[in-house]
């Protein structure tokens, strides 16, 4: 108690002196001048902008008739995808078409909204009366060793997971060389 007394004596204390003492320079704002720097022109200016496109004539009122503006280039694609778009069309009316079955453990099927809800709730009520549980003394071993506990299954996770995103990532990276082999320039 006495050394925390001693303590807050001297930080109360030191940094008033420590003011009149700031390291050879002197205390507060500099006495000189900042320079004032001149603004700096930017590498764009507006003024430099050009427009490139053709110019369409307006319409005037006489009987005369005006030019048609020119039509620009469509684009055309590299490869058609009509076929692709079809089969993609194809794949995603059988998954809507296709009804998910979850069953329940008695093998009765229910719908996924309320199995989340039933399962979200089930979890946080199992959350909420463990962290209601008093150990005792034993509560910060009992909090390190579920930390230490979470910790190990996030870093094992991590660890198998790695492998399998590894592996995914390279067999698509594969699939787009072979894909880019075929297509030409």
């Amino acid at each position: 108690m006495r050394f925390l007394a001693l303590c807050t004596l001297l930080l109360l204390v030191f940094p008033v002196q420590a003011q009149t003492n700031c390291g050879g320079l002197p205390c507060g704002s500099i006495p000189w001048a900042i320079p004032q720097f001149p603004d700096l022109r930017s590498p764009t200016p507006l003024d430099s902008v050009q427009s490139n496109l053709p110019e369409v004539p307006t319409s005037t009122p006489t009987s005369t008739a005006t030019t048609a503006p020119t039509a620009y280039a469509t684009v055309t694609p590299f490869m058609d995808t009509a076929n692709i778009q079809d089969n993609v069309a194809t794949l995603q009316a059988i998954f809507d078409a296709t009804p998910i079955a979850i069953l329940d453990a008695q093998g009765t099927p229910v719908s996924i909204d309320q199995t989340i809800a039933s399962n979200g709730a089930l979890f946080f009520s199992y959350a909420r009366g463990f962290t209601s549980n008093s150990f005792g003394v034993f509560s910060p071993i009992i909090d390190f060793i579920l930390f230490v506990l979470l910790l190990t299954l996030t870093f094992t996770l991590i660890r198998i997971s790695l492998p399998v995103l590894a592996a995914i990532i390279g067999a698509i990276r594969k699939i787009i060389v072979f894909i880019l082999e075929f297509v030409p320039g």
